[in-house]
């Protein structure tokens, strides 16, 4: 969806609850795309991956707490504090460290780029006069939404034909998150509310700080074009 949570809230009220609760984010789609800092968060252990800010793939982080113990996965030599046996991947590490120096610079910089993108694919759609709505920023109107993914519903119309006729325009996009891949149903959007034909007709779009205008411009005509042609032919 894209939605900022408010982690430091989720984590005061879950140790309001019970202070021995263990709280743990994935923070992947956050680090370094909007600041963080996690001391104020105040969460017990946090997530982040290289390939999401342009490092290599397959390396990753886990940062806890000193006062939380947990159990390793992998059994051996003892590597990483007894934590994960197993020849650390230093080449990818290394080239997670040198993304992460990289855009540290620059957040608000890209933050500020795809919020343009994005911003002028929703009011091309609309200038085109394309019948579509979005999630979850119609429903809550007080939401803090992240410029790099926004998820769209088109009226009456299945978002997997629409992804598959983008295809052919090498525009590719999604019908969830990659880690919902293979669920038939869209638990989040099913959860918000929404009804069977929005659901299966949501589809959903990533911005990067390489993206340009002039493919958000092909984006929103290609959608415009295959929308109303997939209209017409359900009138038929």
């Amino acid at each position: 969806m894209g939605v900022v949570n408010n982690i430091k809230e989720i984590n005061r009220l879950v140790k309001a609850k019970n202070k021995l609760t263990l709280v743990h984010a994935d923070g992947v789609q956050a680090f370094l795309k909007l600041p963080v800092n996690l001391a104020d968060l105040g969460v017990d252990g946090y997530t982040i991956s290289g390939h999401k800010v342009c490092g290599p793939k397959g390396v990753g982080a886990l940062i806890l707490q000193n006062k939380v113990n947990i159990k390793p996965q992998i059994l051996g030599g003892g590597q990483e504090d007894l934590l994960r046996s197993g020849t650390e991947n230093v080449s990818g590490i290394m080239g997670f460290l040198k993304a992460a120096e990289i855009l540290e610079k620059s957040i608000s910089k890209r933050w500020e780029h795809c919020e343009m993108l994005k911003n002028r694919l929703v009011t091309g759609l609309g200038a085109h006069g394309v019948e579509f709505l979005l999630n979850p920023e119609s429903r809550a109107a007080q939401t803090v939404l992240s410029p790099y993914i926004v998820n769209i519903s088109f009226k009456k119309i299945k978002g997997e034909v629409l992804l598959h006729m983008l295809e052919q325009d090498g525009i590719y996009i999604s019908i969830g998150s990659a880690c919902s891949s293979k669920k038939a149903e869209n638990r989040v959007l099913s959860a918000m509310g929404l009804n069977k034909e929005d659901i299966l007709g949501a589809v959903r779009l990533s911005f990067c700080e390489d993206n340009t205008l002039a493919e958000i411009e092909k984006t929103v005509d290609q959608i415009a074009k295959h929308v109303k042609h997939l209209n017409q032919i359900i009138k038929q």
